[in-house]
């Protein structure tokens, strides 16, 4: 099953003990195959491509996001930009697909070291089915 979305993201991002917030809005779609749920946005001042990796590797155009959210409340992912990949753990805190609300936390990592912890919050609202 298919929804249209809109969003609003939410980010804070901690480099080095320097915190910067972010906030932008976009639109997209949310995917419910089984017991996964995925959310493919684009907001609307994103300039870079970013490739998500959730089991395996897969290349999202059109400077779009894929979050692959499971059971677990668990995704891994993996993007790149401008010849940097920047790779990272989440852990989902909160995931209310009804209610279109997802949390989560991470750490970035370029080559093995630490750059920062982010933490991010979507929320969307259904637009129609399709």
């Amino acid at each position: 099953m298919k929804h249209l979305i809109e969003v609003t993201l939410e980010s804070k991002i901690n480099q080095e003990g320097e915190i910067t917030n972010i906030k932008r809005h976009g639109e997209g779609y949310l995917k419910i195959e089984g017991e996964t749920t995925t959310v493919f946005f684009k907001t609307k001042d994103d300039k870079y491509k970013y490739v998500y990796r959730d089991n395996e590797l897969e290349i999202i155009k059109d400077d779009a996001y894929k979050i692959g959210l499971n059971k677990d409340k668990k995704c891994d992912f993996r993007f790149e930009f401008d010849g940097y990949s920047l790779m990272g753990a989440s852990e989902t805190n909160v995931l209310d697909v009804d209610e279109g609300k997802v949390e989560s936390s991470y750490s970035l990592f370029i080559n093995g070291s630490k750059i920062g912890d982010y933490q991010s919050k979507l929320t969307y609202n259904i637009k129609k089915s399709k």
